[in-house]
Protein backbone atom coordinates (compact mmCIF):
# COMPACT_ATOMS: atom_id res chain seq x y z
CA UNK A 1 0.00 0.00 0.00
CA UNK A 2 1.24 3.50 -0.80
CA UNK A 3 2.40 5.99 1.82
CA UNK A 4 -0.55 8.22 0.96
CA UNK A 5 -3.09 5.47 1.59
CA UNK A 6 -1.32 4.66 4.86
CA UNK A 7 -1.71 8.26 5.97
CA UNK A 8 -5.41 8.68 5.16
CA UNK A 9 -6.26 5.35 6.81
CA UNK A 10 -4.65 6.19 10.15
CA UNK A 11 -6.93 5.96 13.21
CA UNK A 12 -9.22 3.60 11.27
CA UNK A 13 -11.73 2.98 14.05
CA UNK A 14 -14.40 1.63 11.70
CA UNK A 15 -11.96 -0.72 9.95
CA UNK A 16 -12.98 0.58 6.53
CA UNK A 17 -9.42 -0.19 5.39
CA UNK A 18 -10.31 -3.89 5.42
CA UNK A 19 -12.15 -3.30 2.12
CA UNK A 20 -8.77 -2.99 0.40
CA UNK A 21 -8.80 -6.77 0.28
CA UNK A 22 -11.41 -6.47 -2.49
CA UNK A 23 -10.73 -2.96 -3.83
CA UNK A 24 -6.95 -3.21 -4.07
CA UNK A 25 -4.20 -0.85 -2.93
CA UNK A 26 -2.92 2.59 -3.99
CA UNK A 27 -6.49 3.85 -4.14
CA UNK A 28 -5.58 7.55 -3.94
CA UNK A 29 -3.11 7.23 -6.82
CA UNK A 30 -5.57 5.18 -8.90
CA UNK A 31 -8.24 7.84 -8.36
CA UNK A 32 -5.83 10.65 -9.24
CA UNK A 33 -4.93 8.96 -12.53
CA UNK A 34 -8.62 8.40 -13.28
CA UNK A 35 -9.35 12.08 -12.67
CA UNK A 36 -6.53 13.16 -14.97
CA UNK A 37 -7.89 10.83 -17.65
CA UNK A 38 -11.28 12.65 -17.54
CA UNK A 39 -10.74 16.37 -18.00
CA UNK A 40 -13.25 19.18 -18.56
CA UNK A 41 -16.19 19.33 -16.10
CA UNK A 42 -16.34 17.58 -12.74
CA UNK A 43 -19.58 17.43 -10.75
CA UNK A 44 -19.00 16.87 -7.02
CA UNK A 45 -21.84 15.45 -4.93
CA UNK A 46 -21.55 16.03 -1.18
CA UNK A 47 -23.55 16.75 1.99
CA UNK A 48 -24.80 14.23 4.56
CA UNK A 49 -27.55 15.11 7.04
CA UNK A 50 -27.15 14.05 10.69
CA UNK A 51 -30.49 12.87 12.08
CA UNK A 52 -30.22 14.10 15.65
CA UNK A 53 -29.37 17.64 14.52
CA UNK A 54 -31.12 17.60 11.14
CA UNK A 55 -28.13 19.46 9.75
CA UNK A 56 -25.29 18.45 7.40
CA UNK A 57 -22.12 17.04 8.95
CA UNK A 58 -18.59 18.38 8.85
CA UNK A 59 -17.20 15.39 6.97
CA UNK A 60 -17.49 15.64 3.20
CA UNK A 61 -17.89 19.34 2.31
CA UNK A 62 -14.36 20.40 3.36
CA UNK A 63 -12.87 17.57 1.34
CA UNK A 64 -15.15 18.27 -1.62
CA UNK A 65 -14.32 21.97 -1.64
CA UNK A 66 -10.55 21.50 -1.33
CA UNK A 67 -10.57 18.85 -4.05
CA UNK A 68 -12.64 21.18 -6.21
CA UNK A 69 -10.12 23.98 -5.63
CA UNK A 70 -7.26 21.70 -6.65
CA UNK A 71 -9.07 20.61 -9.79
CA UNK A 72 -9.87 24.24 -10.60
CA UNK A 73 -6.16 24.98 -10.51
CA UNK A 74 -5.69 22.17 -13.02
CA UNK A 75 -8.18 23.74 -15.42
CA UNK A 76 -11.35 21.79 -14.59
CA UNK A 77 -14.78 23.39 -14.54
CA UNK A 78 -15.91 22.40 -11.03
CA UNK A 79 -19.58 22.26 -10.09
CA UNK A 80 -21.33 20.87 -7.02
CA UNK A 81 -24.58 19.04 -6.39
CA UNK A 82 -26.35 18.41 -3.10
CA UNK A 83 -29.89 18.25 -1.75
CA UNK A 84 -32.09 20.97 -0.30
CA UNK A 85 -31.14 20.03 3.28
CA UNK A 86 -27.49 20.83 2.57
CA UNK A 87 -27.85 23.50 -0.11
CA UNK A 88 -27.65 26.58 2.12
CA UNK A 89 -24.40 25.37 3.66
CA UNK A 90 -22.85 24.61 0.26
CA UNK A 91 -23.91 27.92 -1.23
CA UNK A 92 -22.32 29.74 1.72
CA UNK A 93 -18.95 27.97 1.48
CA UNK A 94 -18.66 28.05 -2.32
CA UNK A 95 -20.53 31.28 -3.15
CA UNK A 96 -18.98 31.65 -6.61
CA UNK A 97 -19.52 28.04 -7.72
CA UNK A 98 -22.51 26.47 -9.42
CA UNK A 99 -24.45 24.38 -6.87
CA UNK A 100 -27.18 22.14 -8.29
CA UNK A 101 -29.89 21.14 -5.80
CA UNK A 102 -31.93 17.93 -5.64
CA UNK A 103 -35.21 18.27 -3.70
CA UNK A 104 -35.91 15.73 -0.96
CA UNK A 105 -39.70 15.71 -1.15
CA UNK A 106 -40.43 14.58 -4.72
CA UNK A 107 -41.61 11.24 -6.07
CA UNK A 108 -39.44 8.73 -7.91
CA UNK A 109 -40.51 9.82 -11.38
CA UNK A 110 -39.71 13.44 -10.56
CA UNK A 111 -36.39 12.42 -9.03
CA UNK A 112 -35.35 10.76 -12.26
CA UNK A 113 -36.34 13.81 -14.28
CA UNK A 114 -34.50 16.09 -11.87
CA UNK A 115 -31.38 13.96 -12.08
CA UNK A 116 -31.45 14.09 -15.87
CA UNK A 117 -31.93 17.87 -15.82
CA UNK A 118 -28.92 18.30 -13.52
CA UNK A 119 -26.76 16.10 -15.75
CA UNK A 120 -27.93 17.99 -18.82
CA UNK A 121 -27.12 21.37 -17.23
CA UNK A 122 -23.72 20.34 -15.84
CA UNK A 123 -22.66 18.02 -18.68
CA UNK A 124 -19.97 16.42 -16.49
CA UNK A 125 -17.07 14.34 -17.74
CA UNK A 126 -16.63 12.98 -14.21
CA UNK A 127 -18.84 12.50 -11.13
CA UNK A 128 -17.46 12.46 -7.59
CA UNK A 129 -19.48 11.31 -4.57
CA UNK A 130 -17.85 12.69 -1.42
CA UNK A 131 -19.42 11.30 1.79
CA UNK A 132 -22.84 11.09 0.23
CA UNK A 133 -25.43 8.66 1.60
CA UNK A 134 -26.85 6.12 -0.85
CA UNK A 135 -29.63 3.53 -0.64
CA UNK A 136 -29.31 0.01 0.71
CA UNK A 137 -30.93 -3.01 -0.95
CA UNK A 138 -34.30 -1.98 0.54
CA UNK A 139 -34.03 1.57 -0.80
CA UNK A 140 -33.35 3.04 2.64
CA UNK A 141 -30.78 5.73 3.31
CA UNK A 142 -29.09 4.93 6.61
CA UNK A 143 -26.61 6.60 8.90
CA UNK A 144 -23.60 4.56 9.99
CA UNK A 145 -25.46 3.61 13.18
CA UNK A 146 -28.48 2.41 11.19
CA UNK A 147 -30.69 5.45 11.76
CA UNK A 148 -33.05 5.88 8.79
CA UNK A 149 -32.58 9.28 7.13
CA UNK A 150 -34.49 8.48 3.93
CA UNK A 151 -36.90 11.39 4.41
CA UNK A 152 -33.99 13.79 4.95
CA UNK A 153 -31.93 12.72 1.93
CA UNK A 154 -32.31 13.82 -1.66
CA UNK A 155 -31.75 10.95 -4.07
CA UNK A 156 -28.62 12.25 -5.77
CA UNK A 157 -27.55 8.63 -6.27
CA UNK A 158 -29.75 8.73 -9.39
CA UNK A 159 -26.99 10.77 -11.04
CA UNK A 160 -24.78 7.69 -10.97
CA UNK A 161 -24.99 4.60 -13.14
CA UNK A 162 -25.75 6.71 -16.21
CA UNK A 163 -22.50 5.92 -18.02
CA UNK A 164 -20.59 8.90 -16.63
CA UNK A 165 -17.19 8.00 -15.11
CA UNK A 166 -17.36 8.20 -11.33
CA UNK A 167 -15.41 7.98 -8.07
CA UNK A 168 -16.81 7.40 -4.59
CA UNK A 169 -15.09 8.60 -1.41
CA UNK A 170 -16.15 6.52 1.58
CA UNK A 171 -15.34 5.89 5.23
CA UNK A 172 -18.27 3.83 6.50
CA UNK A 173 -19.99 1.65 3.92
CA UNK A 174 -23.27 3.54 3.68
CA UNK A 175 -22.06 5.95 1.01
CA UNK A 176 -22.37 6.11 -2.76
CA UNK A 177 -19.45 4.16 -4.19
CA UNK A 178 -19.32 1.12 -1.93
CA UNK A 179 -21.82 -0.82 -4.05
CA UNK A 180 -19.14 -2.73 -5.96
CA UNK A 181 -18.08 -4.45 -2.71
CA UNK A 182 -21.39 -4.25 -0.82
CA UNK A 183 -21.55 -8.03 -0.49
CA UNK A 184 -18.34 -7.93 1.55
CA UNK A 185 -19.11 -4.96 3.82
CA UNK A 186 -21.22 -6.95 6.26
CA UNK A 187 -18.34 -9.43 6.61
CA UNK A 188 -16.13 -6.72 8.14
CA UNK A 189 -16.76 -6.38 11.86
CA UNK A 190 -17.89 -2.85 12.69
CA UNK A 191 -19.22 -1.95 9.24
CA UNK A 192 -22.95 -1.71 8.41
CA UNK A 193 -25.02 -4.86 7.96
CA UNK A 194 -27.01 -3.10 5.24
CA UNK A 195 -24.58 -1.10 3.09
CA UNK A 196 -25.21 1.19 0.16
CA UNK A 197 -25.62 -0.69 -3.12
CA UNK A 198 -24.66 2.16 -5.49
CA UNK A 199 -21.31 1.54 -7.16
CA UNK A 200 -18.81 3.92 -8.73
CA UNK A 201 -16.01 3.15 -11.18
CA UNK A 202 -13.30 3.89 -8.62
CA UNK A 203 -13.38 4.05 -4.82
CA UNK A 204 -11.19 5.91 -2.33
CA UNK A 205 -11.10 4.87 1.33
CA UNK A 206 -10.25 7.05 4.31
CA UNK A 207 -10.71 6.89 8.05
CA UNK A 208 -12.45 10.21 7.38
CA UNK A 209 -13.70 11.12 3.91
CA UNK A 210 -12.11 14.57 4.08
CA UNK A 211 -8.77 12.79 4.50
CA UNK A 212 -9.48 10.59 1.48
CA UNK A 213 -9.97 13.77 -0.57
CA UNK A 214 -6.73 15.23 0.73
CA UNK A 215 -5.01 11.96 -0.17
CA UNK A 216 -6.18 12.25 -3.76
CA UNK A 217 -5.02 15.88 -3.85
CA UNK A 218 -1.61 14.69 -2.64
CA UNK A 219 -1.53 12.07 -5.41
CA UNK A 220 -2.54 14.70 -7.99
CA UNK A 221 0.29 16.87 -6.68
CA UNK A 222 2.80 14.10 -7.30
CA UNK A 223 1.40 13.48 -10.79
CA UNK A 224 1.44 17.14 -11.83
CA UNK A 225 4.55 18.35 -10.01
CA UNK A 226 2.72 21.05 -8.02
CA UNK A 227 1.69 20.90 -4.36
CA UNK A 228 -2.07 21.36 -4.63
CA UNK A 229 -2.83 20.66 -0.97
CA UNK A 230 -4.39 23.41 1.17
CA UNK A 231 -2.28 24.80 3.98
CA UNK A 232 -3.13 23.65 7.50
CA UNK A 233 -4.49 27.13 8.24
CA UNK A 234 -6.68 27.08 5.11
CA UNK A 235 -8.10 23.64 5.93
CA UNK A 236 -8.79 24.62 9.55
CA UNK A 237 -10.52 27.78 8.43
CA UNK A 238 -12.64 25.83 5.94
CA UNK A 239 -13.88 23.44 8.63
CA UNK A 240 -14.72 26.45 10.79
CA UNK A 241 -16.54 28.05 7.83
CA UNK A 242 -18.56 24.87 7.30
CA UNK A 243 -19.69 25.00 10.95
CA UNK A 244 -20.57 28.68 10.64
CA UNK A 245 -22.63 27.74 7.58
CA UNK A 246 -24.68 25.30 9.70
CA UNK A 247 -22.79 21.99 9.75
CA UNK A 248 -22.35 19.83 12.84
CA UNK A 249 -19.85 17.21 13.95
CA UNK A 250 -21.31 13.87 12.88
CA UNK A 251 -21.16 11.88 16.11
CA UNK A 252 -22.17 14.50 18.67
CA UNK A 253 -24.39 16.69 16.52
CA UNK A 254 -22.59 19.72 17.97
CA UNK A 255 -21.53 22.75 15.96
CA UNK A 256 -17.78 22.23 16.36
CA UNK A 257 -15.09 21.83 13.67
CA UNK A 258 -14.21 18.27 14.69
CA UNK A 259 -15.01 15.45 12.24
CA UNK A 260 -16.49 12.04 13.08
CA UNK A 261 -15.41 12.38 16.70
CA UNK A 262 -11.83 13.23 15.71
CA UNK A 263 -10.52 16.54 17.08
CA UNK A 264 -9.25 19.37 14.94
CA UNK A 265 -5.62 18.71 15.92
CA UNK A 266 -5.65 15.21 14.41
CA UNK A 267 -7.17 16.52 11.17
CA UNK A 268 -4.27 18.97 10.97
CA UNK A 269 -1.71 16.23 11.68
CA UNK A 270 -3.02 14.13 8.76
CA UNK A 271 -2.76 17.08 6.40
CA UNK A 272 0.73 17.88 7.72
CA UNK A 273 1.81 14.30 7.01
CA UNK A 274 0.49 14.54 3.45
CA UNK A 275 2.42 17.77 2.93
CA UNK A 276 5.59 16.05 4.10
CA UNK A 277 4.98 13.16 1.70
CA UNK A 278 4.42 15.48 -1.26
CA UNK A 279 7.39 17.71 -0.46
CA UNK A 280 9.63 14.65 -0.04
CA UNK A 281 8.71 13.35 -3.49
CA UNK A 282 8.61 16.59 -5.50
Amino acid sequence: MSSIDNIVLRYDRRRIGRLRHWLGNDLCEVAADYILDHSNTVLINTGFVVANAQRPETDGPPGAVTLGQALGRLGYDVQFVTDDRCAEMMEMIVPKATVHVMPTDIDDVSVQRFAQSILYAADPSLLLAVERCGPDRDGKYLQFDGTDITEMTGKTDRLFGQGIPSIGFIDGGNEIGVGSVAQHVADVSGLPASPCIVATDRVVLGSVVNWACYGVIAALSLRTGFNLLPSIAEETRLREDVVRAGAVEGESGERIPAVDGIPSELNSLILKSLHHEVEREL
